[in-house]
């Protein structure tokens, strides 16, 4: 289930991890395409799995932020 939506949304194998509790762990790579990981969001929000995981990001420190002006 996982691999379909990381094929689908092109984005690097082992992005996204199931742990216990149904809860989905996304780890995207520090390059990896904004609109790959938007995809992964999508999809997670689908009913098909919305209505059975959890899911958060783990390394969003890794990606720089952009400065406030």
């Amino acid at each position: 289930m996982m691999a379909h939506v990381e094929a689908k949304c092109e984005i690097k194998h082992s992005t996204l991890k199931l742990g216990s509790d149904n809860q989905v762990i996304v780890t995207p790579s520090a390059d990896e395409k904004y609109e790959a990981v938007d995809c992964l969001v999508r999809e997670l929000k689908k009913p098909q799995f919305a209505n059975h995981i959890k899911f958060g990001f783990v390394g969003n420190e890794m990606h720089p932020r952009e400065e406030q002006k």
